[in-house]
């Protein structure tokens, strides 16, 4: 018997595409460490967080780490070894760092024993194909944004100011608003001023008209 710690982790389009919920994870960990004979000490989950994007901070796996530095554990129980991390590069630098707290990280649906030679190069090859799947899903991403982009539809985010959204394809909006572009577009351009507030030239073109 072990004491063991699970984590779980999902993003929006991940959830509703594979039906990998939180709930759906955490029902397979919970039932793995009970067949398997471990205590499950705690459980972490970070939701609609991707796991390709390094820059952001996994809170939920974050506590993971810290709790593993604070108590003894001796897995950490992921569902796949993707939902750890889909990047090469940082999933063995927090693999390492789980190390440190003798803690390893076991995929239930990959068994692949981490102090083995084939477990290692088993664990890097399915690490390689997560960021593969993850690196061609960003470009097909990108690719269609581009293509709405010279169509002139909204890619998402906030609109710009001066125009609204009609039928997925930006329109212009309220005259005092175009009229503020303008202005700015002029000041910047012609007269070699940096571009003011939007509510300043709203103001001044109201003035002059």
């Amino acid at each position: 018997m072990a004491k063991v710690i699970t984590y779980r982790r999902v993003s929006t389009e991940e959830q509703a595409a594979h039906g990998q919920s939180l709930e759906a994870q955490k029902r397979v960990l919970l039932k793995w460490a009970a067949d398997n004979n471990h205590t499950v000490a705690a459980e972490f989950a970070d939701e609609g967080i991707s796991a390709w994007d390094t820059s952001k901070v996994r809170p939920g796996l974050l506590e993971a780490l810290l709790y593993c530095k604070d108590h003894q554990v001796a897995m950490l129980l992921v569902y796949s070894f993707d939902r750890f991390s889909r990047d090469l590069t940082q999933s063995l630098l927090l693999r390492s760092e789980f190390k440190k707290h003798n803690c390893g990280v076991v995929s239930i649906t990959e068994p692949a024993d981490p102090e083995t030679p084939s477990g290692k190069l088993m664990i890097s090859v399915l690490g390689s194909f997560a960021q593969f799947f993850s690196d061609q899903s960003s470009a097909k991403v990108l690719m269609s944004l581009k293509r709405k982009a010279r169509t002139g539809k909204s890619c998402g985010g906030p609109v710009p100011f001066g125009y609204r959204i009609g039928d997925d394809k930006y329109v212009l909006g309220p005259e005092e608003e175009v009229k503020a572009v303008q202005c700015m577009f002029n000041l910047y351009v012609n007269k070699g001023l940096s571009i003011l507030c939007r509510k300043l030239c709203a103001i001044i073109c109201h003035t002059e008209g």
